[in-house]
């Protein structure tokens, strides 16, 4: 088995640069939250309850209306604080290079899809947090309590409602246009773009 580096190291042994590990947990992190808000508000937003059923969904996980939409708002509100901190932390380490083969397109998209991502997960949290603040329901966090809503109009939270919707699908596409782009690198290009985002790797002989 060949020596690999340590884990705070940005190389491979191939010499790959890679992100370092805490950027690393904010991607995986944030993609897993993500993959789990989304199903939420659909659930909460599109599925029926059952008659009589004291409003539990006809949904894969049995549950409660205020319960999926409290998972949901919390998750939102995660996403918030952690696409946040993420950003604090990429301002204050760079992050590591292309391979030599990306051409200074592929560079743009890559970086306009990022901070297009990032400006729409900071734009979904707060425009779902200022409707909730306009809606007749409470913001749970996980049932325990309840976070405190804005002082807004019927007018303004509607307004976000708008907002929120139309950042949902930006959200699918930028997803779509971020794993395209992955498997561009991965199966066309054959690269190591996204050794970039993996933890250390042991090359067996």
């Amino acid at each position: 088995m060949s020596q690999v580096s340590s884990w705070s190291s940005p190389l491979y042994t191939t010499g790959v640069k890679r992100y370092r590990s805490p950027a690393r947990w904010f991607h995986w992190l944030t993609a897993l939250l993500i993959f789990a808000i989304v199903p939420l508000g659909w659930i909460f937003a599109e599925f029926k309850t059952k008659p009589n059923s004291g409003g539990h969904f006809e949904a894969p996980i049995p549950g409660t209306v205020a319960t999926y939409a409290s998972a949901h708002k919390t998750l939102g509100l995660l996403v918030f604080v952690l696409v946040v901190a993420r950003l604090a932390y990429r301002f204050a380490n760079k992050p590591p290079a292309f391979p030599g083969r990306i051409s200074w397109l592929e560079a743009v998209v890559a970086h306009g899809t990022h901070w297009i991502l990032y400006l729409v997960l900071l734009v979904m949290p707060v425009s779902g947090y200022i409707m909730s603040s306009g809606g007749k329901y409470p913001i749970a966090i996980f049932g325990l309590f309840d976070f405190p809503k804005l002082p807004v109009s019927q007018d303004v939270a509607k307004t976000a409602a708008g907002v929120h919707l139309s950042a949902q699908y930006a959200v699918y596409g930028l997803v779509i246009l971020h794993v395209a782009g992955v498997c561009w690198h991965l199966f066309i290009h054959r690269d190591d773009v996204l050794s970039r985002m993996l933890p250390r790797q042991v090359n067996v002989e």
